[in-house]
């Protein structure tokens, strides 16, 4: 626990940016799309389209905080590193605000769409 809070400070400090490097395209491209697929929904409310996702913090560290879209979405100019801060310190009204769009995680997303799409193949306004 020490080191991820020994991470967590540095990388609030650092002024740099970080880049996730890896040979492997498929890998890369699937972890991308494990975020993308479920970052909007379509309804009514606009507040209620963006999801907050409670992910782990190699997720969390993986996407630069957007697992919290929504709090992305309210305070665009907000840097990665202070999403989640942002979000812990008014989860209860983003919770609130998002119309309960709350995933606890990654993990769960993909077990529960395994087999079947996750985006459907036709606006639900349209």
């Amino acid at each position: 626990m020490e080191s991820i809070e020994a991470l967590n400070m540095a990388l609030e400090k650092y002024k740099g940016t970080l880049i996730f490097v890896s040979h492997d395209r498929q890998f890369v491209s699937s972890l991308a799309m494990v975020r993308s697929f479920y970052e909007h929904r379509a309804v009514p409310d606009a507040a209620a389209r963006s999801v907050l996702n409670e992910a782990a913090w190699p997720w969390r560290l993986l996407f630069l905080n957007l697992n919290y879209h929504l709090v992305h979405h309210l305070q665009p100019g907000l840097p990665w590193y202070r999403l989640r801060q942002a979000y812990l310190a008014e989860r209860g009204y983003y919770q609130q605000l998002s119309g309960g769009f709350v995933e606890q995680g990654y993990l769960p997303l993909l077990w529960r769409h395994r087999r079947q799409p996750v985006i459907e193949p036709l606006h639900p306004f349209a």
